[in-house]
């Protein structure tokens, strides 16, 4: 890819923060300028231009972590991971997002509060939205009623080469966030064997009287597929206090 073509991704990128109101106008040469820095490049000549590919960020961020790759600024495994750092440029301190979430639900109602925050999260690629489109769904009648069946197209998996590579940088074991549904995973970069998630938001609840945390699952397999996650990282276990 051309010089050229990357500073057109990056401006597009840029204009898509624009359009998502994750950024305003005063922010965006700020905006190019840190996008750059992630990429190791500089001197480009912006065009006045605001062309954007795409509802959501899935396409342009993989095809600039594709150009990193192919350039040696990361390796092909941490493409997933670059991409995310790239968005995070963009998004709100989980404090920012949970005040506007709360004053939302306050103004309106808790559904305008929490549709705003899927919004937000697919905007910020922690909802793979694009990925999912390639879900296969499918509607069966039982004697139940209908039964909903989803084959999972959209979360990666890695290759045999990608597993060996992986196995080759003999990365210590991880104990810190001790697993993907603790409250630890808010901002954490990840590496070749834990997916970042610096581009997840929770949001602050109390459950019979104890501290509990709210969000969305990345992968979604209904409209809205939340997660509700206890702050102590305990074992999981249904009993009467569940209820």
């Amino acid at each position: 890819m051309k010089s050229c073509d990357i500073a057109e991704l990056v401006l597009q990128l840029v204009n898509y923060a624009l359009k998502a109101q994750l950024i305003e106008d005063a922010d965006k040469i700020w905006a190019l300028n840190s996008i750059c820095a992630k990429l190791k490049i500089e001197g480009f000549e912006f065009k006045a231009d605001d062309k954007i590919i795409c509802d959501y960020p899935d396409q342009i961020l993989s095809a600039i972590s594709a150009w990193a790759a192919a350039n040696k600024i990361i390796s092909n495994i941490d493409r997933d991971i670059f991409e995310t750092d790239l968005i995070s440029t963009f998004l709100q301190r989980p404090s920012d997002f949970e005040r506007r979430f709360f004053d939302l639900a306050k103004r309106k109602n808790m559904q305008a509060a929490t549709d705003w925050m899927y919004q937000k999260q697919k905007q910020a690629a922690y909802i793979k939205a694009e990925r999912i489109k390639k879900n296969i769904v499918w509607k069966t009648k039982t004697e139940y009623g209908f039964l909903d069946l989803t084959i999972n197209l959209a979360k990666p998996e890695k290759t045999p080469q990608e597993i060996a590579q992986i196995v080759r940088l003999n990365l210590p074991k991880q104990n810190y966030p001790k697993c993907v549904l603790c409250i630890e995973n808010e901002g954490f970069c990840g590496n070749a064997k834990y997916p970042s998630k610096q581009n997840l938001r929770l949001i602050a609840l109390k459950l019979n009287g104890e501290d509990w945390s709210f969000q969305f699952s990345p992968y979604v397999y209904y409209n809205q597929h939340c997660i509700v996650l206890s702050n102590v990282h305990t074992n999981m276990k249904i009993d009467q206090n569940t209820f």
